[in-house]
């Protein structure tokens, strides 16, 4: 009991902390003319001074955490889910993707920052945050949540490199801003803890 509770008061404080910092950088870019406008003059500075990628590896990095991938990564979590018996799993997991794309189009909508210039997306698609960003926290988080072992901890430690690196090919490849991919992480990371936060401590009243 004490382990689980203690669990639950590390979730939520991940969950509070992540959406903390992902709401200042969310000021800074709607108020940035009067809250941290140092954020978006980095930005630029970052943008401008990378170099256009010529090789074959981000660009093959960053189709890991697009949409068409991560659905069928979405799938196929759920279905092995749903074999194993595990519904409660299979619910969470449905619960954090579509929170997190339900997050993802409004704050873009709300947001309607612009692409970096140059960028081949820039006037069909705003910046902030990063979706992919954004969803290969939630997917990959969750897969590492709902099949954590000890024994694993190499391949966890991989994955967390995984969504780093797929994040870092956004702004390497100028689709998006250093900040859009940092607030993704952060709002994934959110959502995520949360999510699993509402679900236990629902679960815990039930059984009261």
């Amino acid at each position: 009991m004490k382990k689980e509770k203690g669990c639950s008061t590390w979730t939520l404080g991940t969950a509070l902390l992540s959406s903390s910092l992902f709401v200042v950088l969310l000021c800074a870019v709607v108020f940035g003319s009067t809250f941290l406008p140092q954020i978006a003059v980095l930005d630029m500075r970052i943008d401008s001074a990378l170099p256009s990628s010529t090789s074959f590896f981000w660009p093959a990095i960053t189709l890991f955490g697009g949409p068409v991938f991560l659905m069928i990564v979405g799938l196929v979590i759920v279905s092995v889910l749903l074999q194993q018996q595990r519904i409660r799993e299979a619910g969470v997991f449905f619960s954090v993707v579509a929170l997190g794309l339900l997050l993802d189009l409004g704050i873009k909508a709300f947001v309607a920052r612009g692409r970096p210039d140059g960028s081949e997306l820039a006037g069909a698609f705003y910046s902030f945050p990063s979706g992919h960003a954004l969803m290969a926290t939630v997917i990959y988080g969750a897969i590492l949540l709902f099949f954590w072992k000890p024994r694993l901890r190499i391949a966890a430690a991989a994955t967390t490199l995984f969504i780093l690196l797929i994040g870092t090919s956004r702004v390497l490849l100028h689709r998006h801003y250093a900040s859009d991919v940092i607030a993704g992480f952060l709002l994934g990371i959110a959502v995520l803890a949360g999510t699993v936060f509402c679900e236990k401590a629902l679960r815990s009243l039930r059984t009261r």
